[in-house]
């Protein structure tokens, strides 16, 4: 049984079996870009990955991102979902897909299920969202999912600036 089903996606928990997949996401070229090399070489590493991150944010948050698949065929094309970051006082939502799904509503179709989910299963009241001032296509996701620009934070230890988005659930 699956977490979320839409018209066209299945939405479920990632398992340490999808790190193929990851190794593809995490080297693609917008993740690169705009979230960062995360120095995912093999399946191994992927692993490693999400043992550290995703795989834990479920057990120490109890949500976390979840794996996005085509149906019927069960394609993985993308991830999304909630974590909760030190540098933020409401949980994070995120989402990434594979570029050859970009502009195919894919993104904003499973996005709103698990926002749906989000709010039913914990009881999310406000999420933030955190992006590149560069990442047009992102803001403007975002945007159609009700969040707002709120202002900039400090992303990193460099001090790269990141707008900060919010979504006050009614």
């Amino acid at each position: 049984m699956n977490l979320i089903e839409t018209s066209r996606t299945v939405v479920d928990r990632i398992m340490l079996k999808d790190a193929p997949f990851f190794v593809a996401l995490l080297n693609s070229p917008d993740w690169l870009r705009y979230i960062g090399d995360r120095n995912i070489a093999n399946v191994n590493d992927a692993c490693q990955y999400l043992q550290n991150s995703f795989l834990r944010s479920y057990e120490d948050n109890g949500f976390g991102y979840y794996i996005v698949k085509t149906t019927p065929d069960r394609i993985p094309i993308g991830i999304c979902g909630f974590l909760k970051k030190p540098n933020l006082e409401n949980p994070d939502f995120g989402f990434a897909l594979l570029p050859e799904y970009y502009g195919r509503g894919f993104a904003i179709e499973s996005c709103r299920a698990i926002l749906d989910y989000g709010i039913r299963a914990f009881g999310f009241s406000i999420l933030d969202a955190v992006i590149t001032l560069d990442n047009d296509r992102s803001m403007r996701l975002l945007e159609k999912l009700g969040f707002n620009r709120c202002g900039t934070i400090a992303g990193d230890h460099a001090g790269n600036l990141l707008a900060l988005y919010r979504c006050q659930i009614q």
